[in-house]
Formats: structure tokens, sequence, C-alpha cells
């Protein structure tokens, strides 16, 4: 059996102020491809699959093989 973990079970000197802020843009953008764009569970599962079979051929950390994908979105439309 699987336990999950809740948030009530982090330490909340261990969290990044950051990196939720980081999340809730995250979820905030999730939410407007659903309403938009229609995104399902089966589209993040997809996309989730396809990044783990990326990261498991490579063995680099996950935000290593997904940066390429989104290059341009960090080099403000610039090749390079």
């Amino acid at each position: 059996m699987t336990t999950r973990v809740g948030p009530s079970c982090i330490d909340p000197t261990q969290i990044n102020p950051r990196a939720v802020r980081l999340v809730e843009a995250f979820k905030d953008a999730l939410a407007r491809l659903r309403d938009e764009e229609g995104l399902t569970f089966a589209d993040l599962n997809a996309a989730t699959a396809l990044l783990q079979k990326m990261q498991h051929a490579t063995g680099a950390p996950l935000a290593t093989v997904a940066m390429p994908l989104y290059s341009e979105l960090f080099q403000g439309g610039q090749d390079g």
C-alpha cells in the first residue's frame, strides 16, 4: 500500500517561498489550459510519461530533460 504525504506532513521551515509561488502559477496555467484548450488528465499523463521516458533514457534530472523543450520561453524567443 502506498502512503500519501499531504501538505500537513511538510515542515514549513523547509519550504522555499518562491517554489510555492511557482507551483501556484503552474496550477493556474494548467487551469487555463483546461478551460481554454480542453486539457485532460489523459493529456497530462501523456506529457508526464514522455518526460519520464526522456529522464530514464538520459539519467538526467527532470528539469534538465524538460528545459530544451521550453528553451524559447527562457531565452525571450532568441536562438542559442
